[in-house]
């Protein structure tokens, strides 16, 4: 069961939980309309079955007194007491983490959840810039993960070597070589060079609230 399906299955959960859907909208702050769609799976202008987002998942959890993650994990045979124990992965900056890789930061580090399993070096960063917006925006947490190894398409953080500036890109694998290329256009393709650092694949968003 993958996470859509878990999320709407905890989406059933809750609004069971609070009697109606309008009733979980109210606790929410989230249109009743809107929940019935995800909860019909209707499709959104692509195509796609609308699903509970990243943000939404946040705010239900927190409507509803739940522990953070708990939208993204199957209760079905599961002990909730157990959930009250989140791992936790260090917020760094891009100084921090380079250093992170090498000996990795338990202290002296703020940390924040995150609700899936990840390596020892994985650890989180703040989006400081709109070069990958829509999907990534200024402000936004974003947890990299270096044992994972990123491939074509997937999103990573890239570290130029000469300055130690820090680059979420999405990671493009061809016949002309690596590049790092933004969403948006108003930033300019990344040639990947012997210089540059490919530090780890971005594995999850979250939001702290």
């Amino acid at each position: 069961m993958d996470i859509k399906q878990i999320r709407l299955r905890n989406l059933r959960s809750l609004i069971s939980e609070s009697g109606t859907i309008a009733n979980l909208a109210r606790l929410s702050e989230t249109a009743p309309a809107y929940l019935s769609q995800i909860l019909n799976s209707l499709p959104t202008s692509t195509g796609k079955p609308r699903s509970v987002g990243d943000k939404l998942a946040r705010k239900l959890e927190q409507a509803l007194n739940k522990p953070y993650g708990w939208m993204d994990r199957d209760h079905e045979n599961a002990d909730d007491t157990k959930l009250q124990t989140i791992p936790t992965v260090p917020i760094l900056d891009i100084e921090q983490a380079l250093k992170h890789l090498t000996r990795p930061l338990v202290s002296n580090a703020d940390s924040v959840p995150i609700p899936i399993v990840t390596s020892h070096l994985a650890f989180a960063m703040r989006v400081w810039d709109d070069s990958m917006s829509p999907k990534f925006h200024s402000g936004d947490i974003i947890f990299i993960d270096p044992e994972v190894t990123p491939t074509a398409n997937d999103f990573v953080l890239a570290v130029q070597s000469d300055d130690h500036e820090g680059l979420v890109f999405r990671h493009l694998i061809d016949k002309d070589g690596r590049r790092l290329e933004p969403i948006n256009s108003n930033y300019s393709t990344h040639l990947v060079t012997s210089t540059d650092k490919i530090v780890g694949k971005i594995v999850y968003r979250g939001d702290i609230l």
